[in-house]
């Protein structure tokens, strides 16, 4: 139709309508246009608000698992260290020497966390990470899961001396496992405490703990502030 219009505006010359016409023309595919801008940037919105939501879940999911590590790698460290006192005093207590097997059969315990990525390189690779306008929240995004990623590798290299730990400690100490597959340990405290070497070693366990209990509190306040500022964003 509008073609039609424009062709006999053409032959009758009348340039006036040949103009409206090609106007309108151009506003309707400017308006197309802009429609599909539209869309497509609500669809971008839907799909982040999406996103964001699932991020959020991740680092809850990992919030509490950092948590629940560090209250237990809190735990270690304290029976550790009480491990290291009594052996300072050569204490021949029950438990003392409770706190020394404690000791002898976790010291190589030290984990991270299970890190949840997933859903943060679906983001990275989709461009829907770049789309995020909120600049501060985009970079707040990828610092937050770097330092997640980079977690487990610190806690790695804070255990770098348990081979020279294990080298003292299994020259001094007789290990069995029991009827349950645990590890157990046999040792006299007497002697254990006159070896100023395996004094240190237990010294290096508390600080192989301390060092993990302290990179994860660090991380802890990231991944809860990104947390509530991802929910705040869904609920918008």
């Amino acid at each position: 139709m509008i073609f039609d219009r424009f062709t006999r505006a053409l032959k009758g010359q009348n340039w006036l309508m040949v103009v409206v016409e090609i106007f309108v023309v151009v506003i309707g595919i400017f308006l197309g246009l802009q429609m599909d801008d539209w869309n497509e940037e609500r669809k971008n919105q839907q799909q982040e608000k999406v996103y964001l939501a699932k991020l959020a879940d991740d680092l809850d999911a990992m919030r509490i698992d950092l948590l629940n590590e560090m209250a237990r790698g809190t735990e270690r460290a304290e029976r550790m260290r009480s491990a290291l006192y009594a052996l300072e005093r050569c204490d021949q207590s029950a438990s003392a020497q409770a706190d020394v097997k404690f000791a002898l059969e976790r010291y190589q315990v030290s984990r991270g966390i299970n890190f949840l990525d997933a859903t943060y390189n679906e983001m990275v690779a989709s461009g829907a990470l770049a789309r995020i306008t909120n600049q501060e929240l985009k970079q707040s995004i990828a610092y937050v899961f770097s330092t997640l990623g980079g977690l487990n590798s610190s806690v790695l290299s804070f255990r770098v001396s348990l081979p020279v730990v294990d080298a003292i400690v299994w020259k001094n100490v007789v290990y069995s496992v029991n009827e349950n597959g645990r590890l157990t340990a046999t040792f006299d405290i007497d002697a254990i405490c006159q070896n100023i070497e395996l004094r240190n070693a237990f010294a290096e366990m508390v600080d192989i703990q301390s060092d993990g209990v302290g990179t994860g509190k660090d991380v802890i306040p990231l991944v809860e502030d990104l947390s509530s500022r991802l929910a705040e964003v869904v609920r918008r």
